[in-house]
């Protein structure tokens, strides 16, 4: 029903309409409470559990000298990074560094970025031969080529 209320340019807009699939959020994150936070048990939900944060901390509403350190742990490993504070828009680097998490933590799949046209992000877990099939096939619209 909400696939049919909506305008779906392709299938990465089809998507939005099933829940837990994609994670599609606007990067310019002054909606959000405890961004990186939020962020991350979001992108659990999408990854069915294979990515477990646990023990989230981030300082999005108290930035000291334009940084925010966010901490978790991943399997038993912790994590901490300083990401840039540019007003409310996400630091892109914090998806960079969710991905050398789930690389370092061999969890069996990675987080891929979407198309979306905007200034929206939307981020996919797959396994890397869903990934290979769906790139082979023309299926989904990964954002890194649209910028090729």
């Amino acid at each position: 029903e909400k696939n049919s209320q909506q305008t779906n340019h392709n299938l990465n807009n089809v998507l939005q309409s099933f829940p837990n699939v994609i994670y599609y959020f606007d990067a310019e994150l002054g909606n959000l409470e405890d961004t990186y936070a939020e962020i991350l048990k979001e992108l659990s939900l999408i990854s069915k559990g294979t990515f477990q944060p646990t023990n989230i901390t981030d300082h999005f509403s108290k930035p000291v000298n334009n940084k925010i350190r966010v901490k978790f742990s991943v399997n038993g490993n912790e994590y901490s990074k300083e990401f840039q504070y540019h007003d409310d828009w996400m630091d892109v680097d914090f998806i960079d560094f969710l991905k050398n998490v789930v690389a370092d933590n061999k969890l069996g799949g990675q987080f891929y970025e979407l198309h979306t046209g905007g200034q929206d992000m939307s981020i996919i877990f797959l396994t890397v031969d869903q990934e290979q099939y769906l790139r082979t096939n023309e299926l989904l619209l990964f954002a890194d080529q649209w910028y090729e």
